[in-house]
């Protein structure tokens, strides 16, 4: 098929239904089936040989196993320069310059490196050493 020049993002949502396509094949195929079903659906509707599905949809393909895809699978298509990118409708669209960014937020959510902190470990004056500690425990049992 030719491929569909566009400078400008198109975007649909498509439900694909694949369980007709994945039923004519042995169970031990039908995950295969199902990709390429969506892959075929594509390219019919998007007039587009250069299909590329996300990582997340795959792994909603693949969830259940090979032998269980789900029967239907909704989807966020978007064109653009005649490369069709198939995505979960729910999943954000990361762009190189929001990664960083995003990887940074990702971190202070998780506790970790905080904005202005340095990567060195810092101990704080409330924090004692070991042995400190001991001395605390044996003066705690000679008071009781």
């Amino acid at each position: 098929m030719a491929k569909k020049e566009t400078s400008v993002s198109e975007e649909r949502i498509y439900v694909i239904p694949i369980r007709r396509e994945w039923l004519k094949v042995p169970r031990n195929q039908r995950g295969k089936r199902a990709v390429n079903a969506i892959r075929n659906f594509l390219s019919r509707h998007m007039h587009s040989d250069d299909i590329r599905l996300s990582q997340k949809l795959n792994e909603r393909i693949w969830k259940s196993g090979i032998k269980k895809p789900p029967s239907k699978v909704k989807v966020k298509v978007s064109v653009k320069d005649g490369m069709v990118t198939a995505r979960l409708p729910e999943e954000i669209e990361i762009t190189k310059g929001e990664k960083k960014g995003k990887l940074e937020g990702l971190k202070k959510k998780m506790g970790g490196i905080k904005k202005g902190e340095t990567k060195g470990v810092v101990k704080s004056e409330t924090q004692k050493s070991p042995e400190t500690k001991e001395k605390d425990t044996s003066e705690k049992t000679l008071l009781k």
